[in-house]
């Protein structure tokens, strides 16, 4: 899933098939920068590689 339609300030939940908040995103700008914050209490959060199939066809030319 992609978020494409945000403002700042915004907060997304994620949830499980319970219905049960996991984790919380909250989407910010400080200093001229984009930022996502992420609360996940219990999960731990990874950097994941992506593929070059991915990178290939995805939004690679939106990147930093």
């Amino acid at each position: 899933m992609f978020i494409t339609t945000f403002r700042f300030g915004d907060v997304f939940a994620l949830t499980d098939a319970q219905g049960r908040t996991v984790a919380t995103l909250t989407l910010r700008q400080r200093k001229g920068q984009n930022q996502i914050g992420i609360e996940a209490p219990g999960l731990k959060i990874t950097k994941r590689q992506e593929s070059q199939d991915e990178e290939n066809h995805g939004n690679s030319n939106q990147r930093q």
